[in-house]
């Protein structure tokens, strides 16, 4: 049995400096932050795209919400088997991109679009969540996988873990942007653009 060597405890104000100044950790808050904000706008605005733009009831919503959460799992593991083939970051730039053509199909199941087509909206919008679930599980693990992997590099470039930090910081950003993109942002789009009647 290898013995394990004993970690030094890294101080507060030491964790902080050294998290934020590790260009990889820095660049993926800003990747998270934007990915974030735009599933806090989709998500906040979903009864209104379905019940208020498809002008879909509750059970199409239920329907449209199993579509895209029930594959997660398969997901998970085809964005794993892809991740090891073509590397991670190609993996969730392909999830960036269905989160958008999922996004996409509610537009086109529109009302102004689809008209009254019933039979086209609930295509295009089941569709659009089973795309929409390769993203989801990204979202749901990439923000535990990244930051563990940036740790465990600085672990062996530095001796120091401090893991604990990165999932801090992580947290402390999206909640804020999560408050803005959900509170003031979607909240003026709506009084701006969406009729009170």
């Amino acid at each position: 049995v290898v013995p394990v060597a004993e970690e030094k405890p890294v101080k507060l104000l030491e964790s902080i400096k050294l998290t934020f100044t590790n260009k990889p950790f820095i660049r993926w808050c800003v990747v998270n932050c934007c990915a974030f904000f735009a599933l806090q706008m989709f998500l906040v605005s979903m009864n209104a795209l379905i019940l208020g733009g498809m002008g879909l009831g509750s059970l199409e919503m239920a329907i449209l919400n199993t579509c895209a959460f029930a594959p997660v799992p398969v997901m998970l593991y085809l964005f794993r088997k892809l991740s090891d083939k073509k590397g991670l970051r190609f993996a969730f730039q392909t999830c960036l991109l269905s989160f958008a053509v999922s996004i996409l199909s509610f537009v086109i199941g529109n009302s102004y679009i689809s008209g009254d087509n019933y039979l086209l909206k609930m295509i295009v919008g089941i569709v659009g969540s089973i795309i929409g679930s390769w993203a989801i599980g990204s979202f749901f693990m990439m923000p535990y996988l990244i930051p563990a992997k940036i740790s465990t590099v600085e672990e062996k470039i530095l001796k120091k873990n401090h893991s604990a930090m990165f999932f801090a910081v992580q947290a402390l950003t999206t909640s804020f942007v999560g408050a803005i993109a959900s509170s003031l942002v979607y909240e003026n789009i709506k009084t701006l653009f969406i009729s009170k009647d």
